[in-house]
């Protein structure tokens, strides 16, 4: 725990004064209803006993003979000890019944808090701040995983705690030890030993003080709450992922209205343009008008560019609908070798690679929880975009990497070809956006836009950073799957 003041200058292997109190108390407690019952047991055997002793010295002295009156004074004395013994056994078993009673009735109490307790299933604490030890029940193993320990020192306590619940720990535990809350009440991480994170709520008040007010003992229980912080979590993410698709959706109902608009005016302006040369060309014919092969080329050509127009239409149509598949389809997650991944792209890459004369690097990939088909189709479209943005003045070098992150991997894709601005790095990731006219280089502009879905989709990230001329790097993040976390690590050690 967090609280950290010395024992008191009085405290000794013996016990302490402020123990001694606590002590003193404790014993009054459990011997008051003894006194009690003593004291009116006592006080009935004397007003019975002196009754007694006058009435009967009363009535001896009635008596007129010596003989009688010794006769009478033996009788008397007998009958006294007769009845004192069965007045003491009436008021001792009396006693005693009413001492059992209440002893039967705390055993009952004290099974159904036990009952209740096991039935909470919550790890019950007490926390002796002057010997500094911290006693946990045999439920802290479930939660721990460690074997259960009698008792635990509080530097035991905190170096099983996350480093950035410390200080919210101990604020909570001192603010309730000094009175100034009414009770500790305070979440904190608590690493398991297989490695996970469990999420506990504690809680705990102070039982007893010295005289100064300082607390002395403290007692309290500890909850797993790691589930119900996973589903907040969760739903948080749904909130989130839900508000950005709603988003993306209404730019991407706005980008896809703006980019079906250009094909569909230049199928309408050149299919204008060829039906107003029809006539013409009928005529021409009819004459025998020199003009007549160039009026037919002419309405040819508006033809092919409505041809064309029809052709970019229906390649965004594709593209939309393969974006609005993607979104719909369920992940299949599985453990995937990412060196895998990349062979099986460059071998379908093989043509274009040996076009551009691309010299290609894989370094040592791990094995990630991903969808393997998902993924491949991200790598596909990243190298691609490398090899069709190459830069012509070089030849084109891409490296793919991995490094490990904090609760996950990093794939890097760089490459040193034509790059883009910086203040275009987001940009990069709308719907139907280019950085160069469809003349230039083929596309949609729909791919990392899918890309960044697909990869949001494992719960991960995809970045860009790039210098116009230089180069770009994609970042893919994929995040671990906890109960893989050791495999993924020893696979990597083993490709490195």
């Amino acid at each position: 725990m967090a609280l950290r003041s010395p024992p008191p200058a009085n405290y000794s292997n013996g016990l302490s004064s402020d123990q001694e109190v606590s002590s003193s108390s404790s014993l009054a407690n459990f011997f008051s209803p003894a006194i009690r019952i003593a004291a009116k047991a006592a006080l009935i055997y004397m007003v019975v006993a002196l009754a007694w002793i006058f009435l009967s010295d009363w009535f001896v002295n009635l008596i007129p003979t010596i003989e009688a009156r010794s006769v009478v004074q033996t009788f008397k004395g007998s009958l006294f000890v007769i009845t004192s013994a069965g007045l003491i056994f009436l008021m001792m078993w009396s006693s005693i019944r009413q001492v059992y009673a209440a002893q039967n009735a705390e055993r009952k109490a004290s099974s159904r808090l036990f009952g209740v307790l096991q039935s909470v299933g919550d790890c019950i604490w007490e926390y002796n701040i002057a010997d500094r030890q911290l006693v946990l029940d045999h439920r802290f193993a479930d939660l721990s995983g460690y074997p259960p320990h009698v008792a635990l020192n509080p530097d035991q306590w905190r170096r099983l705690l996350h480093p950035n619940d410390l200080k919210d720990f101990d604020t909570a535990l001192q603010r309730s030890a000094k009175g100034i809350t009414a009770g500790l009440d305070c979440s904190v991480r608590l690493h398991h030993r297989n490695g996970q994170w469990r999420t506990l709520r504690v809680r705990g008040s102070v039982l007893d003080r010295d005289p100064d007010g300082r607390a002395v003992l403290m007692s309290g229980s500890i909850s797993d709450i790691s589930e119900l912080v996973e589903n907040e979590v969760h739903l948080s993410r749904l909130v989130t992922e839900l508000t950005r698709s709603e988003t993306e959706l209404e730019r991407f109902a706005f980008a896809a209205a703006h980019d079906l608009r250009q094909p569909l005016r230049q199928m309408a302006s050149y299919a204008s343009l060829a039906s107003r040369h029809l006539p013409e060309l009928e005529e021409q014919g009819k004459s025998n008008d020199p003009a007549y092969p160039q009026t037919k080329e002419d309405i040819c050509s508006y033809l092919g560019f409505v041809n064309e127009g029809a052709e970019r239409m229906s390649e965004l149509l594709d593209s939309i609908l393969k974006n609005f598949e993607q979104r719909s389809r369920a992940l299949s997650l599985s453990d995937v070798d990412m060196l895998h991944i990349v062979d099986s792209v460059l071998e379908k890459l093989q043509s274009d690679i040996a076009t551009a004369k691309a010299e290609i690097i894989c370094e040592a990939l791990p094995m990630v929880r991903a969808d393997g088909p998902n993924l491949a189709v991200v790598m596909d479209h990243l190298l691609r975009n490398a090899i069709m943005y190459r830069n012509p003045s070089r030849r084109l070098r891409v490296v793919i990497g991995a490094e490990r992150r904090l609760g996950g991997w990093e794939i890097s894709i760089s490459d040193n070809g034509r790059g883009f601005p910086p203040e275009k790095s987001e940009d990069l990731f709308k719907a139907f956006f280019r950085l160069h006219a469809a003349c230039e280089i083929p596309g949609t502009g729909m791919g990392l836009s899918m890309c960044r879905q697909i990869i949001e989709q494992h719960g991960g990230t995809l970045t860009a950073r790039g210098r116009e001329g230089e180069g770009a790097v994609f970042y893919i993040q994929l995040p671990d799957s906890l109960e893989r976390t050791e495999k993924t690590l020893q696979a990597f050690d083993k490709v490195g």
